[in-house]
């Protein structure tokens, strides 16, 4: 039974040149740019799409605009309406490769202000620590980017 490592091997290998176009075209200062984008670019729970999904769509057009990316990407910002943002090779179903990535942020519901604190309510599955963190609250009414309302701290 080969192993994953020669599966991906081995799917890759018709793509000859691949590895040396992704080395030209995929740098660490575009890299940390693309990443530093995304993160300054806030998307609670469900919001992805809307959010970070167009910071994604303006790269890859640029990029294939200086032909520096494939045409056959295809971007889709609500895969099978599940609020996905999916970038994906070719037109065939079947993809030899697949990669993933987790591009909204961790989400509370905020409950009315009682006794010097604002109740919260996990809009996500919250695997954190007790303790102290930064945290921010967002309001979504005139920017679908989200603007920052106030900022504090989390404790729990």
């Amino acid at each position: 039974m080969p192993t994953h490592h020669a599966l991906i091997e081995s799917a890759l290998h018709r793509y000859n040149t691949v590895f040396d176009c992704l080395h030209e075209v995929i740098t660490r200062e575009r890299t940390f740019a693309l990443f530093q984008q995304i993160a300054d670019t806030y998307a609670p729970t469900l919001t992805a799409r809307h959010a970070r999904g167009p910071v994604v769509q303006q790269w890859l057009s640029a990029m294939q605009q200086t032909g520096s990316c494939s045409q056959e990407i295809q971007l889709d910002l609500n895969f099978r309406r599940t609020g996905n943002v999916v970038l994906s090779l070719g037109p065939s179903a079947a993809k030899p490769v697949w990669a993933m990535a987790h591009l909204d942020m961790i989400s509370f519901l905020t409950g009315a202000y009682a006794n010097g604190r604002y109740p919260l309510t996990p809009y996500c599955e919250a695997r954190q620590t007790s303790g102290r963190r930064a945290a921010l609250a967002l309001d979504f009414g005139q920017n679908p980017a989200g603007e920052i309302a106030e900022s504090g701290w989390l404790s729990s």
